[in-house]
């Protein structure tokens, strides 16, 4: 098994907004977390829940600056949108996910 907080770093980067990954990225772990025991039943789990936020926590600036190297090709494709209305709000939500990645 490989280090989920990785997985968890780029969804809640490309997913949610910083404010609300900033706001629910604890009681989302801790969610993910009940569901990987469950799916583990009886047998050991490899790390514990703690050990998954402090992963997530030490990934995250790697993982989302990994991840902004995606964000230049999308502006590009962002800014040749013929529809003004559609392009802004795109651009809105990109420029706040660049600014709030780490």
């Amino acid at each position: 098994m490989g280090c989920p907080a990785v997985d968890l770093v780029r969804l809640f980067v490309t997913c949610l907004s910083g404010k609300d990954r900033r706001r629910y990225w604890v009681a989302l772990i801790e969610e993910f977390y009940g569901y990987l025991v469950e799916e583990v039943g009886d047998k050991e789990m490899p790390f514990t829940l703690e050990q998954l936020k402090e992963s997530y926590y030490r990934f995250l600036p790697m993982g989302a600056f990994m991840i902004m190297q995606s964000i230049g090709p999308l502006f590009d494709g962002l800014c040749k949108n013929p529809d003004e209305l559609q392009k802004a709000k795109s651009l809105a939500v990109v420029t706040e996910k660049t600014e709030s990645a780490g």
